[in-house]
Order: structure tokens, then sequence, then C-alpha cells
């Protein structure tokens, strides 16, 4: 039974990373790899300047309710479902510096007034 569950699940939200067009939601990226809260603490690190920084500590800057998150699409490339065994999972900031455009992860105020 449980089996039968669990493909069902699968079938429903089997995509691939080449899918450009799939909607992907947040939602089904948390139902299997956790709350935004548990994402934050693993404490993920990207090399950035000044010093390496947790992009989902950040994102957004000033409310971290997980429903005013980006979709997590924003900054991932899905992988397939199921997930192939040794698969890592792609990832950019390129969207944090439509902002940081000085391509720093400091605030607004050390360069704008």
């Amino acid at each position: 039974m449980k089996n039968a569950i669990l493909a069902a699940i699968l079938a429903a939200v089997s995509f691939t990373a080449n899918a450009a067009d799939a909607a992907i939601s947040k939602d089904m990226c948390i139902a299997c790899h956790g709350s935004f809260d548990s994402i934050i603490e693993k404490n993920v690190q990207v090399d950035a300047d000044p010093a390496p920084v947790n992009p989902h500590k950040y994102v957004p800057h000033t409310d971290k309710k997980a429903e005013n998150v980006w979709e997590c699409t924003t900054c991932h490339t899905p992988h397939a479902m199921p997930p192939q065994k040794g698969a890592k999972a792609e990832a950019n900031i390129e969207q944090c510096y439509s902002c940081h455009h000085q391509f720093t992860f400091e605030k607004c105020s050390s360069c704008h007034s």
C-alpha cells in the first residue's frame, strides 16, 4: 500500500531537468527537502564577496514566511524524478545580482544613501 501511495506521489510530481516548461512549485520541493526553516538550518554556503553566505537565510531579506519566499526554481534547476543516484542539484545566485549589482553581498546602504 505504501509503495502504491509513493508511486502515485512520484507520478504526480514527475519531471525532468530538461522540462523547461514544467510547473514546479516550492511546495513540491519542500515536500521532500523539508521546510524552508530546515533548509536554512542546513547552512549551505556559496562563495560570495566579502565572505561566504547562506543564500537561503536572506531570501527574502525582510520576511521569512515560506509563502513569501521565491519559487525554488528561481535559483535551482529541478532534478529528475525519481532523483538519479549520485545526482547533484545545480543552483546559481544570479538572481541575487539583480539587486547586488556590484557582485557583493553587502547592505544596499554600503553603496547607496
